[in-house]
């Protein structure tokens, strides 16, 4: 198996690629529970007419998602926008 990981040190971050690879379908569940929990509570609903201007409206809201970041700390339950 491969797996990719980041972070600062080493030894955490061998510990989470370890348990990842200790139970995988685990892990991938718990990954599309997280996708699916900030689709359906952070985006608003949206519909119209036109087809495409749904997709682009998604579409642009997953780029949104794309700049996030995680930081696991504190209170913080949604990962929050990265500052330049």
């Amino acid at each position: 198996m491969l797996a990719f990981a980041m972070g600062d040190e080493y030894r955490p971050v061998l510990a989470r690629v370890k348990r990842l690879l200790a139970a995988p379908q685990a892990a991938l569940d718990a990954k599309t529970q997280h996708i699916h929990d900030l689709r359906n509570r952070q985006v608003p609903f949206f519909r119209c007419s036109d087809p495409r201007a749904v997709q682009t409206y998604y579409y642009l809201w997953a780029l949104y998602f794309l700049y996030f970041t995680h930081t696991g700390q504190g209170h913080e339950q949604y990962p929050t926008r990265r500052r330049p």
